[in-house]
């Protein structure tokens, strides 16, 4: 189990009043250029991607030539919860849903209905299914990924735009999860920066 995924007892107490139904705004573009870490990952769209990891949440709107940081302000107030994000669900870019797996401390649901300029915290949440995966098993066997990488999963956005994650460099005894870009139908991988 990845260590970054481990409920740590005591680190996150929080009273649950604090997160029923506040409202809050989130926005920034990302200024440095490194490579784009993504422990989750969620298609919003032909050009739109959302992505989690360790840092924040971050979308694009144009095939990954520019993201904005739409984490949100309590996820952000409290580092340890994207340790705890789960998965990220959209529907169209607009409706986005930020699941947290932990103990109770986390039973409440980061929500945005304007394409994570605002969100607000909902409790007891139905949130829909989450986006398809497809597996990298058996798929596209001949396309070309950057040295070092290994895709893990695919989303495709379009017939010829589509994304993955993939285990890159291992840091120390931590192989992080990035992301990757085709626009060729899965032929050429790239890494994507941000």
């Amino acid at each position: 189990m990845n260590m970054f995924r481990l409920a740590i007892c005591g680190v996150a107490g929080v009273a649950s009043s604090i997160f029923a139904g506040s409202f809050a705004s989130a926005g920034g573009a990302l200024t440095s250029r490194h490579l784009l870490q993504a422990q989750e990952v969620a298609v919003a769209g032909p050009r739109e991607l959302i992505v989690g990891n360790f840092q924040g949440v971050f979308k694009t709107i144009d095939s990954g030539r520019s993201w904005i940081t739409i984490t949100p302000p309590v996820v952000a107030s409290q580092p340890i919860l994207l340790s705890h994000l789960n998965k990220i669900i959209t529907i169209g870019g607009d409706r986005i849903w930020l699941k947290l797996i932990g103990d109770q401390r986390f039973n409440f649901t980061p929500y945005s209905s304007n394409g994570g300029l605002s969100w607000r915290l909902l409790k007891n949440a139905i949130v829909p299914a989450s986006t398809k995966i497809k597996n990298a098993t058996g798929i596209l066997p001949n396309g070309h990924v950057p040295k070092g990488f290994r895709i893990r999963h695919l989303y495709f956005a379009s017939p010829t735009l589509g994304w993955a994650q993939a285990t890159g460099p291992q840091m120390g005894d931590f192989t992080p999860t990035y992301l990757l870009r085709t626009t060729s139908r899965g032929r050429t991988w790239v890494t994507v920066t941000a």
